[in-house]
């Protein structure tokens, strides 16, 4: 997929390209940092993402640390079916968000329309069990 919107998605900041890695002189250069999403299905992955470099720093604050089955920002199980998994394109890190959570972080991007209730928000195969 390619990126023709170089804007970031939160803010809406216009972006002066794309960051190759995890580089954060690049982002304080005005490059942005392009991510990918999906709900357990990689087919399904959306990675058209684009934030700035504050945007991504705010956003990196709020997931924490991968916690492998577990959502990065509650620390809740959650099976690879019942999280929005996220990642940075080319980066190594990557994060899962139980259903709440991963409204909040879709409800966040200027591109999603309409907006999500996070209190009845579910994942397209949250009752798939393999």
């Amino acid at each position: 997929m390619t990126v023709s919107n170089l804007h970031c998605d939160v803010c809406g900041r216009s972006l002066a390209g794309l960051a190759p890695g995890d580089d954060a002189a690049d982002e304080a250069a005005g490059l942005g940092v392009r991510f990918a999403y999906h709900p357990g299905d990689i087919e399904l992955q959306d990675s058209s993402g684009t934030l700035c470099g504050g945007c991504w720093a705010e956003w990196r604050r709020w997931l924490g640390s991968d916690r492998p089955g577990r959502c990065s920002v509650c620390g809740e199980e959650s099976g690879r079916w019942q999280s929005l998994h996220l990642r940075r394109m080319g980066g190594s890190e990557h994060w899962r968000l139980c259903a709440p959570h991963a409204a909040d972080l879709l409800n966040r991007l200027e591109t999603v329309q309409p907006k999500f209730d996070r209190d009845t928000f579910r994942l397209p195969f949250a009752d798939r069990t393999s």
